[in-house]
C-alpha cells in the first residue's frame, strides 16, 4: 500500500483495525463550512469508500471535487450511486419471496465497491466479487450462481429504467454444475414409505404415484373431475392454469379406483367439493404434507425424496413398462418430449441393460473356454459354505 498518499489526503483515512479479509475500510472526512444566517459554521461530511484502496483513491478524488465545486458555487450533475439504485430496486421489489436473499446479496456487492456511481460498475467488479464470495465463504457454484442471478436481476432492472446502457453481470458466466443423478425409490422402499405414513396422507401419496399428477393438482382434485363410470379423472389447475385429462390410453387404475370410489361412499356420495380436506374442512397446504413427509422419510433412512420424485418414478414406470416415451408424455401432460425425458430416469433403465449385456457376454466367454456357466449362491447355499 502506498502510504505516502494515504498520508497526502488530509481528509482519506483508513481503519485502524483489519477486517476478516486482512483488508481496510477506507473513510472520506472533511469538513465544510457552511453559513447559516450570516454566521459561518462547519459540517462534517463523511462516506465510505470501500474496501480497495485504488478505487477508494479514486472516489475520493470525486467526492472532493463534488465539495470544491459547491464551495464555489457550482451545482454539478447528480449521478445515481450504486447504493441509491440498491435501495431503490430493493423497495420496489418487497413482493419478492426470496427478497431477505436478494437484499443480502446486494449489499454484499455494495460493501464490497463501495458507493461508487452505477455507470462505473464494470464486470470485471462481478467476477471479482463472485470469486470473493466462494473463497471466503466456501461457497458451491449454486450458491454462487444464485448471487449471479440477482445481480443480473438488479443490474437488468437499471438498464429498463434508463440509468444504464447494458447488462454488466450478464458479461459474466456462471458456475458449471454437475448434474445430480435423480435416485428414485425402489417398490419395496415405497411399499414401506406407504405401509409407515398414517391413512389420510399414504391415501394422498398413492394418487401422487398412481395419476404422476403434480401435488398442486392432486391437492385440488374435485369430486365433479372424478369420472367413476369412465374410469378416468380430469386433473385441473395445473401449472399452466390448464385443464387437462388423464389420457384415454391411461385409465384410471383399479386400486385408485377402488380408494376414491371408498372416500366417495364414506364422504356421502357427494357431487362436488375437494376429495381430500385437512380436519378444519379446507384444501392442504402443501407445508402440512410436505413436512411430514420429509421426516417420515428421514426416519426410515431412505435417500433424500421429494414429493415430485412421485412424478418422476411414476413417468419412468411408464416409460419402462410400456416401452413408449410417449405413453409417459400424455401421463404427465407435457406438450413436449424434451420435457419428459428430463422426468424419466433412464439411468435405471440403461444400467440394467448393461449389467444384462455383460451377463451375456460373461456366459459366452465362459462357454467358449468350456467352463461352466457361474451360478448365483443363495443364502441357505452361503450359510452351509460358512458352516464347513
Amino acid at each position: 500500500m502506498n502510504m505516502a498518499k494515504m498520508k497526502g489526503m488530509q481528509c482519506m483515512y483508513r481503519s485502524r483495525e483489519r477486517n476478516k479479509d486482512r483488508s481496510y475500510s477506507y473513510f472520506f472526512r472533511r469538513r465544510v463550512p457552511i453559513f447559516e444566517n450570516g454566521i459561518r459554521k462547519c459540517q462534517e461530511r463523511r462516506e465510505f469508500l470501500g474496501h480497495n484502496f485504488e478505487r477508494a483513491h479514486v472516489q475520493h478524488d470525486r467526492i472532493n471535487a463534488e465539495v470544491e465545486a459547491a464551495l464555489r458555487g457550482e451545482m454539478p450533475r447528480r449521478e445515481r450511486r450504486l447504493g441509491e439504485a440498491v435501495a431503490s430496486y430493493l423497495k420496489d421489489r418487497q413482493a419478492l419471496k426470496s427478497r431477505p436473499n436478494v437484499s443480502a446479496n446486494l449489499r454484499q456487492f455494495l460493501a464490497f465497491c463501495g458507493d461508487v456511481k452505477l455507470g462505473d460498475v464494470k464486470a470485471m467488479d462481478v467476477q471479482r466479487f463472485l470469486a470473493k464470495a466462494r473463497a471466503e465463504g466456501r461457497l458451491a457454484a449454486v450458491t454462487v450462481n444464485g448471487k449471479l442471478s440477482d445481480l443480473r436481476a438488479f443490474f437488468g432492472y437499471s438498464k429498463d429504467s434508463g440509468e444504464l446502457t447494458e447488462n454488466v453481470a450478464t458479461q459474466v458466466r456462471g458456475l458449471s454444475v454437475p448434474a445430480k443423478e435423480d435416485i428414485l425409490p425402489t417398490t419395496q422402499q415405497v411399499a414401506s414409505l406407504l405401509a409407515a405414513s398414517k391413512p389420510w396422507m399414504a391415501d394422498i401419496l398413492r394418487v401422487f404415484l398412481a395419476t404422476g399428477g403434480r401435488p398442486s393438482e392432486v391437492l385440488r382434485l374435485d369430486w365433479s373431475m372424478v369420472n367413476f363410470e369412465g374410469g378416468t379423472l380430469c386433473l385441473m389447475r395445473t401449472k399452466n392454469n390448464d385443464s387437462r385429462p388423464v389420457p384415454h390410453e391411461v385409465v384410471m387404475p383399479r386400486q385408485l379406483r377402488a380408494l376414491l370410489w371408498d372416500r366417495y361412499l364414506e364422504k356421502g356420495l357427494p357431487t362436488q367439493g375437494l376429495v381430500f380436506v385437512n380436519g378444519h374442512g379446507k384444501p392442504y397446504p402443501i407445508g402440512q404434507i410436505y413436512v411430514p413427509f420429509k421426516r417420515l422419510v428421514r426416519r426410515l433412512g431412505m435417500p433424500w425424496l421429494m414429493l415430485k420424485t412421485f412424478r418422476k418414478l411414476a413417468a419412468t414406470e411408464v416409460a419402462e413398462r410400456s416401452g413408449d416415451m410417449r405413453v409417459a408424455q400424455k401421463q404427465l401432460g407435457h406438450s413436449r418430449l424434451t420435457t419428459t425425458e428430463i422426468y424419466v430416469g433412464r439411468t435405471r433403465l440403461a444400467k440394467q441393460k448393461a449389467a444384462e449385456a455383460i451377463e451375456g457376454l460373461m456366459n459366452d466367454v465362459g462357454v467358449a473356454h468350456g467352463g461352466p456357466k457361474p451360478q448365483f449362491a443363495g443364502p441357505e447355499a452361503v450359510a452351509k459354505i460358512k458352516e464347513d
